[in-house]
């Protein structure tokens, strides 16, 4: 998958928010908004900032800087931190311990390696 800036900007062009019924649907599933939760593969944060601007304590995931420079630009935007890390999931080593961790949208479909997916 490409994740250059150009990537990264056509794809949050294409996708810049999470519909609020997509943002509802991950809410529910986490439940208490007090549990850290983990977006994997959180690219420009079209998830994560509602998430995280409905209360939710939500940490991002990212292997592209570029996904992750727009994701801090969102974060800016919207006076929102959290913590981010640039890395792949497959090898993902993180210093917290969540309740739960998600990938949305079809970010899944990234994983090249069936090893790695698993």
């Amino acid at each position: 998958m490409a994740s250059g800036l150009l990537a990264a900007s056509f794809f949050d062009a294409l996708h810049p928010r999470a519909s609020d019924d997509e943002v509802a649907w991950f809410a529910q599933r986490i439940g208490n908004p007090a549990t850290l939760v983990l977006e994997a593969m959180c690219g420009a944060a079209r998830v994560l900032v509602p998430l995280l601007a409905r209360g939710f304590k939500v940490h991002g995931a990212d292997a592209s800087p570029a996904m992750i420079a727009r994701c801090e630009e969102k974060l800016a935007a919207q006076s929102l931190t959290t913590t981010l890390f640039r890395q792949d999931v497959a090898p993902l080593n993180v210093p917290f311990r969540y309740g739960a961790a998600f990938i949305a949208g079809s970010a899944f479909d990234a994983i090249g390696a069936p090893a790695a997916a698993a």
